[in-house]
């Protein structure tokens, strides 16, 4: 019974490097992707939509760099067979029957075991379907983004640098002051534009109303 597991395990795996991985929504996967650090654990989920397929073994394969190597095969009797060079302690799988899925679980992660992870079931003869893939990189640590520090002043007006503290107070003010300036000159121009064009509109509108009632009493005279 396990030469025939192992057998068809290798068959899967060579049949999927002369044809090429073809994913499938069938087998959805989650996460996508996923950033790990050295000697931490993660896990991939594998989910089974079609009802019939929760009831046939599931196949772990993960692709780096070419090569496409066989992780392990969980059986419908929860048993695993492991790759040859697959260490047990590292990687386990289970399922879940309730959620119809296979999770694959990795622990001591390190950089040797990032790749594109994807678990497969053979619904009929040589019929392989794989999962949407998730891929893993195992780092040593994550990236960190420096804190960028500016010294550029509210509304970029320019002080100058002055030693004693007095003389700080007065540009502090005088910084304040052309920032007001700078602000509130355009809101004031903008008001006073306003104000002429509604002078303008009502005298317009009073030119018209005047010339409305002459018209239309010259008509009750007619």
């Amino acid at each position: 019974m396990w030469r025939w597991q192992r057998a068809l395990c290798i068959l899967v795996c060579c049949l999927s490097m002369v044809t090429g991985v073809r994913s499938s929504s069938l087998l959805p996967q989650s996460p996508t992707s996923i950033i790990a650090l050295t000697n931490n654990k993660t896990e991939i989920q594998c989910a089974v939509r079609e009802q019939h397929m929760d009831r046939l073994g599931i196949y772990w394969y993960r692709h780096h760099r070419g090569d496409f190597e066989f992780i392990l095969y969980l059986s419908i009797l929860d048993k695993s067979t492991y790759g040859s060079s697959i260490s047990k302690e590292s990687f386990t799988a289970s399922r879940d029957s309730f959620r119809r899925m296979g999770v694959l679980k990795l622990s001591a992660l390190q950089p040797a075991d990032s790749g594109n992870y994807y678990c497969a079931v053979v619904v009929h003869t040589l019929d392989i379907v794989f999962g949407t893939g998730t891929e893993l990189v195992v780092v040593d640590s994550f990236p960190t983004t420096a804190i960028l520090t500016t010294s550029t002043p509210v509304c970029g007006c320019k002080e100058h640098e002055e030693t004693t503290k007095g003389s700080a107070k007065k540009k502090d003010t005088r910084a304040g002051v052309a920032c007001s300036t700078v602000i509130y000159a355009p809101l004031a121009t903008g008001l006073v534009m306003l104000v002429i064009s509604l002078v303008v509109m009502i005298n317009h509108l009073h030119h018209f109303h005047r010339r409305y009632r002459r018209h239309f009493r010259k008509q009750l005279v007619k």
